[in-house]
């Protein structure tokens, strides 16, 4: 048989193209099946799974069950009225995460959201304004002014107080959250309530008396002790030169001064001088002088200007700031000293603060 070199060529092309089908088809095949994926592999971001992804700062309701619930409360200084409050979740390291829900404040600075809730939350109120107990002149709050609680995964979140004690406790139990957030945050609760002389009381569900109200009559009780506290800040300003709209700031210096677990003019080492130049007064200083405020409030209890209707004497009940309780121990040592009494009482100090 004769061959040709065109016939031998022609003839090796068609063997190799015969020989390559099967492997043709097996890759397009596989590629055909990486393409058209099933749609019900792919996770899409939905509620349960988008949001923080930072494994430092997972949100304490990665575990926890979502409920419907109604969270409802108060926003009080006065009471705020035609305030922002806001919902958010909470990080297990006590910063805030996402935002839940938004509803506003009514006339008598009451707030009401039904919807689902899950783990820790902060309740946040913004804007608004209040009647200033102690001169009687209406305060708006302004940008970076805040009223803040701090609730616990499993808190009762109906009727929740946000006032002037719920925003300092908040400022410790955030930056305190190292120790457990729930541990931090009611802690931090106890630890505000013993110092303005509530021990015993729970300063997130018992609601402060409006001190200048002649209708409510129950002055023996904690609701009337709480709203003494609230008033005397307000007296305390009016004491100390400032305005009304300075007792914002006062809330706001002496919230920063204790997030670190002491009174001793700084915010971890920051001066707060620095920070609030335009108050005359020092935390320490204003906390010495809180039951001298009470005092002053409570004798204002006559004449046109009166601003005390409670019925109560300036003998009768007294803010008496209390020791504050013993400090989660660490491996490292510094000491703290209780205000109160001007002397060392505990030596440990908070990891998460340093």
């Amino acid at each position: 048989m004769k061959f040709s070199a065109g016939s031998f060529i022609h003839r090796s092309f068609s063997l190799i193209a015969v020989l390559a089908i099967p492997f043709l088809v097996i890759t397009l095949s596989s590629c055909g099946s990486a393409v058209e994926k099933p749609a019900s592999d792919t996770i899409p971001a939905t509620e349960e799974t988008s949001g923080n992804t930072n494994p430092d700062t997972n949100s304490s309701t990665d575990t926890a069950t979502t409920e419907e619930k109604t969270v409802s409360g108060y926003a009080i200084l006065g009471p705020v009225f035609s305030a922002t409050v806001d919902i958010y979740g909470l990080n297990d390291d006590g910063t805030r995460g996402d935002l839940i829900a938004t509803t506003t404040t009514g006339s008598d600075g009451e707030f009401s959201y039904t919807g689902k809730i899950k783990g820790a939350i902060a309740i946040v109120v913004t804007g608004g304004s209040y009647t200033d107990e102690a001169t009687g002149e209406t305060v708006t709050l302004r940008d970076g002014d805040e009223l803040v609680t701090l609730l616990a995964e499993g808190s009762d979140v109906q009727n929740v107080g946000v006032t002037a004690l719920t925003t300092i406790a908040s400022a410790r139990a955030s930056k305190n959250a190292s120790h457990g957030l729930s541990t931090a945050i009611d802690a931090a609760n106890k630890e505000v309530a013993v110092f303005f002389g509530l021990d015993g009381v729970d300063i997130v569900k018992v609601r402060p008396d409006d001190l200048t109200d002649d209708t409510e009559d129950d002055k023996d009780t904690h609701n009337a002790t709480y709203g003494l506290v609230n008033a005397a800040f307000t007296q305390l300003a009016k004491d100390k030169g400032l305005t009304p709209q300075e007792v914002l700031d006062l809330l706001k210096m002496v919230s920063a001064d204790y997030s670190d677990g002491g009174f001793d003019g700084k915010d971890h080492g920051k001066d707060l001088k620095d920070m609030f130049v335009n108050l005359n007064i020092t935390p320490d200083q204003a906390l010495a002088d809180i039951g001298t405020a009470a005092d002053n409030f409570l004798a204002n209890d006559n004449g046109d200007t009166k601003r005390n209707h409670s019925g109560i004497k300036k003998d009768e009940k007294k803010i008496v700031p209390g020791k504050r309780p013993k400090e989660p121990e660490t491996d490292d040592n510094s000491t703290s000293t209780d205000t109160a009494s001007g002397t060392d009482t505990t030596t440990s100090t908070d990891t998460a603060t340093n």
